[in-house]
């Protein structure tokens, strides 16, 4: 997902993903990747943005939509620099300078302004019957932002060092008590120095850059904000409450960098370990789903409301989370995956998963033949990643094109996306 730093938590412009050279100084990956449902874009050296995959919601910014399977990129987005990029796969935002620009599905304002504006222009502005932008959309009140996060109908960003979200306010996602409610602006949470965002499906974290602790705020089904119970408090630590007001994620501080998945969370710690809480029915939190408490209601699923350490996992430099898996870059260059293998989006051969589990991995096993790593983002069931010689390799389901594959079906085997 987007683009983070790994400094350590002090840099208010937390929003490059920087590796180090080995006499420390900070290398900019050349090609930085997001990753949305079945969407991925490439943010090259230069500025350009080029996506492949599914561009029903016109998600690949070039001015067009369509059902059709994309495993080449298309051509750059139109007349975008940009600096930073997160996908959700419906909806696409980028930084250009200091300002936040759109484009993709905007059925709940995600794209920062009224969706009214394109239902006005009848099937000039819908994209398959729903309101969307096919070229970015600059959002006016986005000025002195820094880090972008993308969720499920909604946006976010840090601007001038407090987390501001937009679009769709269900389960408290924009910080907003109304939960009904739904903005085109911009709404600043109350807190300030942040220095890192990000957003799973309905909840986001934010980094603090002055003590590196983690506040999250949205929906609470699956442990995905972090907290266990209160005082007194009968239930586990989730429920089914809206919780529109940040809460500290319990035990971290010293946080060098966020990871959000579908319905989970991790953050990379100071002594470069990581640690996972929320949703865990795959064991995408690193562990056995089984030593897990249910939470869900009625649908109830393994989850874990505090962090809990990823047992093995050391040197992690960035963290791609999807819905049923995680990844992590670590610092010699090579990428490890674990939870849920199937169509193959952990990388590695599913006759090598955990006996019995049913492509259930909770130990983080290397992705096969991937060396040289730059970035990594994950997407729904596929992962994407960059080396630093400029190639990027994908791997997983590839429905629309998204693993980069000219065959469609699936893959365990990275594939070099053509054409970048």
């Amino acid at each position: 997902m987007s683009i983070a730093n790994e400094d350590g938590g002090t840099d208010a412009g937390a929003t490059k993903d920087s590796s180090t050279r080995s006499d420390g100084a900070p290398v900019t990956p050349p090609i930085r990747l997001a990753a949305g449902s079945a969407t991925a874009c490439a943010l090259l050296a230069i500025g350009a943005v080029r996506c492949w995959g599914n561009n029903f919601s016109g998600q690949h910014g070039i001015g067009t939509h369509d059902g059709d399977r994309h495993p080449t990129p298309s051509p750059p987005v139109t007349g975008l620099v940009a600096e930073d990029l997160d996908s959700s796969g419906p909806h696409t935002c980028a930084r250009a300078g200091n300002a936040i620009t759109c484009w993709g599905s905007n059925t709940g304002n995600q794209l920062g302004h009224p969706r009214s504006v394109e239902e006005a222009q009848g099937d000039a502005g819908l994209c398959s019957g729903q309101p969307c932008a096919r070229s970015p959309v600059t959002i006016p009140s986005s000025t002195g932002a820094k880090g972008i996060a993308t969720g499920q109908g909604f946006s976010c960003a840090v601007i001038n060092g407090s987390p501001s979200c937009w679009g769709t306010a269900s389960r408290g996602a924009l910080g907003l008590v109304d939960g009904g409610r739904v903005s085109a602006t911009p709404s600043p949470l109350a807190f300030g120095d942040a220095v890192e965002i990000k957003s799973g499906s309905v909840f986001s974290c934010a980094r603090k850059g002055v003590d590196g602790t983690v506040w999250c705020w949205g929906e609470y089904d699956y442990g995905d904000i972090g907290r266990a119970a209160d005082a007194g408090a009968a239930a586990p630590g989730w429920d089914t409450q809206d919780h529109p007001i940040p809460r500290q994620v319990e035990g971290l501080v010293r946080v060098r960098s966020l990871g959000a998945g579908h319905y989970h969370a991790c953050a990379i710690l100071a002594d470069k370990t990581v640690s996972c809480w929320g949703f865990n029915p795959t064991g995408q939190l690193g562990h056995d789903p089984g030593t897990d408490r249910t939470c869900g209601g009625a649908s109830p699923s393994p989850c874990n409301d505090v962090p809990t350490k990823v047992p093995g996992l050391a040197g992690a430099r960035k963290l791609a989370l999807g819905y049923y898996h995680s990844c992590a870059l670590l610092e010699n260059d090579t990428v490890v995956c674990w939870g849920s293998n199937e169509l193959g989006r952990l990388g590695h051969d599913p006759s090598l998963d955990d006996a019995g589990s049913r492509n259930v991995v909770v130990t983080p096993k290397p992705v096969m033949g991937l060396s040289n790593v730059a970035d990594v983002a994950a997407g729904y069931s596929y992962t994407c990643a960059s080396t630093w010689d400029r190639k990027v390799y994908c791997w997983g389901a590839d429905s629309f094109g998204e693993a980069g594959s000219l065959d469609g079906g699936s893959s365990f085997v990275p594939v070099q996306v053509k054409g970048l």
